[in-house]
């Protein structure tokens, strides 16, 4: 609250004509007891965004399955980040990608002439994080125009060749498993 004190003119002292000092006062408390309501309220009413993630949807069966290569363009990132695609229909491959912002508009005249196309994208593990979450988001922008959510993250080359010859025996047989 707020409040004056009139000082008293001292003892002995005489009154010249002066007017008396008056100090005022403001009583902080209740004003912090109403910001800190105010924070509580604001803060018990906020919602807070929970973080998203990728949305990948895993196929329903454990069995590969089959898609023909001319159903099929494949985008890869190597270690440097760039991006380069494989359509076999249209006889590309390996043919580096200008501008990643241009993919979407690639992918959604492809896949409005074939609604069977499959994207697959194949990033190097050296590759970095944010430009395949680039890539993938230009897959889920041509998603949303075609409704063509076929899309997949396969992995690179060389480790299904190091994954085949692993699962091969000394004599080229199937590896038994040991006892």
């Amino acid at each position: 609250m707020a409040g004056a004190d009139v000082a008293a003119p001292k003892a002995g002292a005489k009154k010249k004509g002066r007017k008396t000092r008056v100090s005022i006062f403001i009583d902080m408390t209740p004003m912090v007891d109403v910001i800190i309501l105010l924070l509580i309220f604001f803060f018990m009413t906020s919602q807070f965004k929970e973080p998203k993630g990728i949305e990948i949807k895993l196929p329903k069966s454990d069995v590969p399955q089959k898609i023909k290569e001319s159903n099929t363009i494949i985008y890869k990132i190597d270690p440097e980040g760039k991006v380069t695609y494989t359509y076999a229909r249209t006889g590309d491959k390996d043919k580096p990608v200008d501008n990643i912002d241009a993919i979407h508009t690639m992918l959604i005249d492809e896949q409005q002439k074939n609604e069977n196309l499959t994207t697959l994208l194949e990033v190097d593990p050296k590759a970095k994080y944010s430009q395949m979450i680039d890539v993938y988001d230009e897959f889920r922008l041509a998603a949303e125009v075609t409704k063509n959510e076929n899309i997949s993250l396969m992995l690179p080359s060389e480790q299904k060749k190091e994954g085949e010859e692993g699962a091969k025996g000394e004599e080229g047989g199937e590896k038994k498993p040991s006892p």
